[in-house]
């Protein structure tokens, strides 16, 4: 046999092969009464499953639409189920009755959002499993209209500030990363930590959430600090000082870098504190010199020492640490995670950090690499 033949030969058996599997596998989802085609994710934390169909045909004895919905994300979602109607007149409107989850309803009753009828309004907790998924019915009573039904489903967060959002999931032992530090703040410290962000489209990653002075109302309050997750390039700290807020370094992100964020309504001045080192570098020691440290007020600061001591596993290496300067002494972490000390005209990565305004809120994601937290 030749191996043009004996090649083609193996092609043909592939493709059975294949063939096979993929009918298999639609008999199998036909059998659950779940085509896949009709499978719609509304967004990355609620997914909505139809049996079949979002439509129903008016007129058409037993006929009913079944879906589930899933909330796969860390956010607590409300959602509402809208009826759009096609090809019935007002009157077929007016008398047309429906069961929805075993219960009678007329339509003319139903409250009207955007030309959408409104049929119910619930709520699913944030990490539920295809176990925890609510399911829903919906058939109509017989009538000799015409037409059609379809069902949407829209989502939107409950209690979704940002700052609320990460103090309120679980920090013993979870998979998101999160503890509380010394100050009994919520950091993220886990290797793999849920902590991504969408912001100036690119990704950034939560360091913690803090009160902290907001300079621009004098008022304390929860705010989540944010850092790059890809540093900026190599930049020298300053041609002859050690003092952040007097600094080259200062000016270039306040100034040639702010001017290139997007959506600067989410961030805006705060005080970051900063505190005296010495050579230990322990993170409960770097804590309490900052709380009782120098307050230095801008919009893009660095990391500081405890920032990077509590998150060593997931922070960038060879960087900038914010420092008072008035040990005349410059902080940074080399590319094996060491934090040391260079001069200021040495150069290292810059990763600048900002705090988000405490109205921000997380409207999706799950704070993952592929599915980070989005932000408005």
């Amino acid at each position: 046999m030749s191996n043009k033949v004996r090649s083609g030969i193996i092609v043909v058996m592939v493709l059975l092969i294949t063939t096979v599997i993929v009918k298999t596998s639609y008999s199998i989802m036909s059998e659950l009464g779940f085509n896949t085609d009709n499978e719609i994710s509304f967004n990355s934390t609620l997914k909505v499953t139809y049996q079949n169909s979002n439509e129903l045909e008016v007129g058409k004895k037993d006929k009913q639409i079944a879906f589930s919905v899933v909330n796969y994300g860390t956010i607590d979602m409300e959602y509402e189920i809208l009826i759009e109607t096609e090809d019935l007149n007002s009157d077929e409107l007016n008398n047309l009755t429906l069961k929805f989850d075993e219960k009678e309803y007329n339509l003319k009753d139903l409250e009207m959002i955007d030309n959408y009828y409104l049929l119910y309004t619930g709520a699913i907790n944030r990490e539920n499993t295809s176990k925890d998924a609510i399911s829903h019915r919906i058939s109509l009573n017989s009538s000799d209209a015409t037409g059609k039904l379809k069902i949407h489903v829209q989502s939107k967060a409950i209690n979704d500030l940002a700052s609320d959002v990460i103090t309120s999931l679980n920090y013993t032992n979870n998979k998101f990363g999160l503890a509380l530090d010394y100050n009994d703040d919520v950091r993220y410290v886990g290797e793999n930590s849920y902590n991504y962000v969408s912001y100036n489209n690119e990704l950034w990653r939560i360091i913690g959430v803090f009160k902290v002075k907001d300079t621009m109302r004098d008022v304390d309050s929860l705010r989540v600090k944010i850092i790059k997750d890809i540093p900026l390039g190599m930049r020298e700290f300053d041609g002859e000082t050690t003092i952040f807020d007097n600094s080259e370094i200062y000016n270039f992100l306040n100034g040639q870098y702010y001017e290139t964020l997007k959506n600067i309504k989410v961030i805006d001045y705060a005080n970051f504190k900063v505190g005296n080192y010495y050579s230990n570098y322990d993170k409960d020691d770097a804590l309490k010199s900052e709380r009782n440290g120098k307050e230095i007020a801008t919009i893009v600061s660095m990391p500081t020492v405890a920032d990077y001591l509590y998150a060593s596993s997931w922070m960038q290496k060879d960087i900038w640490l914010l420092s008072s300067g008035e040990q005349s002494k410059l902080y940074f972490v080399n590319d094996e995670g060491i934090i040391g000390e260079k001069k200021y005209n040495e150069r290292a990565l810059v990763s600048p950090v900002v705090y988000l305004n405490s109205n921000v809120r997380i409207i999706d994601g799950d704070g993952s690499r592929t599915k980070p937290f989005v932000i408005k």
